[in-house]
């Protein structure tokens, strides 16, 4: 069963680019592999695993099939199944109106920065900025032991230490939108739309040490198996 849940992340990195005009044949050099990240829950820090390879897309609602497979065949982009990650050659129409996001490995001699809709710079020709996308983030791993694939979005859920709080405060200082409240664990839901604080995480980061919360994460889709 999927299932859309809170993914507790914290991403303590931004990458910029200048320009979008030639996506394919960047000079980056082998595949870094992953990347630790971080979160924090009263006080306790906890590491997942970004994979600048592998990107979650998001895609607008008038996105187009053949304009979508057009857009991932001319950015030598390969699709794989959400969580398995097995390739497959195109995108179907099943795929392309689900819930889910649409998972793509990158080239290895592509720029990575202009597929992140969280990168400072990006212009219209640049993948992320592409009227299909309504945003394109980085696939995560929760450790190295397995394959536990995990995709954020752009929601945010807040938890706040004391009673008292504002999220229209909130919604002002970081530039995002209130979304929804959780009358029974007193957690708040609010839209990154624009990405002006970085990605999720560094946003997640940022509200968290603003204040006082018992945690303040990401949204993400996991997979989850019952016996």
């Amino acid at each position: 069963m999927i299932s859309k849940i809170s993914g507790l992340l914290i991403f303590t990195a931004s990458v910029m680019i200048l320009s979008c005009s030639n996506p394919v044949g960047s000079d980056i050099g082998s595949d870094p592999g992953f990347q630790e990240e971080y979160y924090v829950v009263n006080s306790d820090t906890f590491t997942v695993y970004r994979s600048p390879d592998i990107i979650a897309v998001y895609l607008s609602s008038e996105a187009g099939l053949e304009e979508l497979n057009q857009l991932v065949q001319s950015n030598n982009l390969q699709p794989l199944r959400p969580f398995t990650h097995e390739p497959y050659d195109v995108i179907m129409n099943h795929q392309a109106h689900s819930h889910m996001p649409v998972i793509l490995r990158l080239p290895n001699n592509t720029d990575r920065s202009q597929f992140y809709s969280f990168s400072k710079y990006l212009t219209g020709e640049c993948f992320a900025k592409n009227p299909l996308i309504a945003f394109s983030l980085p696939a995560y791993r929760m450790d190295m032991d397995n394959d536990h694939w995990f995709y954020p979005d752009n929601q945010i859920i807040v938890k706040p230490e004391e009673a008292g709080f504002s999220y229209s405060d909130l919604e002002s200082s970081f530039n995002i939108t209130y979304v929804s409240k959780n009358e029974l664990i007193n957690t708040y839901r609010f839209d990154d739309n624009a990405f002006t604080n970085g990605s999720p995480y560094e946003l997640s980061n940022a509200i968290f040490y603003s204040g006082t919360y018992q945690y303040v994460v990401p949204n993400g889709y996991s997979h989850i198996s019952r016996w």
